[in-house]
Order: structure tokens, then sequence, then C-alpha cells
């Protein structure tokens, strides 16, 4: 049940359907991943690392199978329903979080943006996070790092994340798109986990000019120096139609200002 037109989860009678029918992952599928990180790492050699998205957190993969109108208050409206449904996300979650872990990753993508800026941190502690902490933990047993994605609003939850257990948070999102200021974080995080962030990639790296970038990007990386560990990206993802020299500004004026003094 992923990339459903409708939630596919209405009623305890579906979820009791799910939990019996929904098929594991088959052998073929894991073998096609295995050959897909294979062929990755042959392009890439030495040069990188090789991530790929888990189906989870927990949370994050119940916003795919139930209305999210429904879910931000069903742990407060109906707590056996919503116990219900996380152990359902477990099963499945982890069943696929094994497959990707056997397929030879180097960092394993955690998704967390169904929490991010719609619940605040004493609702994030309580009802998700737990689940949260003990999936991060399966993930990282092996020593695959997390990198868990928080999507936008984040500020408020980092006093859960200080707690959560993932070596990297991404990607704090500065304003208007989130509500990141690299140098709060920077007060709050000691060396808890490893901040991924950078530039906005739709005012600036899309809809700015050259000298947007370029000074975008400076004030990001001096600002990330800060930091006992820090990863610079262009925060989240490219855009389609994301000008080409403007891409080329941001690597350039980054790997110009990378060095510490």
């Amino acid at each position: 049940m992923f990339g459903s037109t409708e939630p596919p989860i209405k009623t305890e009678e579906d979820l009791r359907l799910a939990m019996k029918y929904e098929p594991p992952y088959s052998d073929e599928t894991k073998r096609k991943m295995k050959e897909s990180v294979a062929s990755i790492r042959e392009y890439l050699g030495e040069d990188g690392i090789i991530s790929s998205w888990a189906n989870g957190g927990l949370f994050n993969d119940l916003a795919g199978i139930i209305d999210q109108t429904s879910l931000y208050s069903l742990f407060l409206e109906d707590e056996d329903f919503y116990e219900d449904l996380m152990n359902f996300a477990k099963k499945r979650v982890y069943n696929y979080t094994d497959a990707v872990l056997e397929s030879g990753v180097d960092a394993i993508c955690v998704r967390g943006n169904a929490a991010g800026g719609f619940l605040g941190n004493r609702c994030f502690g309580e009802y998700i996070m737990p689940y949260e902490r003990e999936y991060i933990e399966y993930c990282q047993r092996g020593g695959v790092p997390v990198i868990y994605h928080n999507c936008g609003k984040a500020m408020e939850l980092i006093p859960s994340y200080l707690e959560m257990g993932a070596m990297n948070i991404e990607p704090w999102s500065p304003e208007p798109l989130g509500d990141c200021d690299l140098d709060k974080v920077h007060e709050a995080v000691d060396r808890e986990f490893s901040v991924t962030s950078g530039v906005d990639q739709i005012n600036v790296i899309q809809k700015g000019t050259k000298e947007d970038v370029r000074k975008a990007t400076l004030s990001a990386i001096e600002k990330g120096k800060k930091f006992h560990s820090f990863i610079m990206q262009n925060v989240d993802f490219l855009e389609f139609g994301t000008p080409l020299e403007n891409v080329e500004e941001y690597a350039k004026t980054a790997l110009a200002n990378c060095n510490y003094q």
C-alpha cells in the first residue's frame, strides 16, 4: 500500500484486513535493491556515500495510509487504534528497512516530516518520539547512520531531537520554507547529532541571482563551521527548472570556502 490515490485504511476492519493480506517484500525486490546499490557503488567509487530512503519513521508511514486530518489527533482521540496502527507500521517499516540495510547502503534516510511543523514538542515527545527513537536505534544497530529528514519547521522539536539518537538531522530549512536559524541550532546542539543544512533551494538557488546564491552559500557555510559536525547542502532537493549556473555557483562557492582556518 504505497502511492495510494486515497487513504486505504479508514476503519479498524480495514486495518485488520491490511494486517492479514498485505504481502511481504519479495526476494526479487530485494535482489533488485542489491543490484541497484552495487551499480551505483561501481560508478561512485570512493567519491561519495550511498544512502537510501526507508519507508519510516512510523508516523510518516501512517501519513500515507490513513487520512491525515485524523492522524494528527488520533493519539488523543483513540489511543488503542493509534497503537494498533503503529504496530502495523512497525512490521511493514522494519521489514523494508531490513531489505534496505541488506542492500549495502552506507546510510539510511528516515522520513520525519509528517510531524515537523504540525505538532509541538510536547505531543511529539510523548506520542511519536518513543517510536522514532526505537526505530532509529534499530536502523543504526549495525553501524549504518540514520539521516533524519525534518523538512520545514523544526526548531520547536529540538528538545526531542536531542534525545532521539539519529546521527544526522536535515535539512533545517531557512525561512520562509522553514524556521531554521543555524545560530540558534548551534546554541542548542553540542555533539548529539550532525547537522545538515544550507541554502534555500527555491527562493535562492532556483529563483535568485548568482550573487544571491554566492552570498547565501557563504553565510550558511560560515555558520556551519561552528558545529562539531556539519554537512552543507541545498536544503532538501533541487526544483525542476533550477538554473544550472546557480547550481554551479553554489558548488563553486561552497568548495572554495569549506576549509577551516
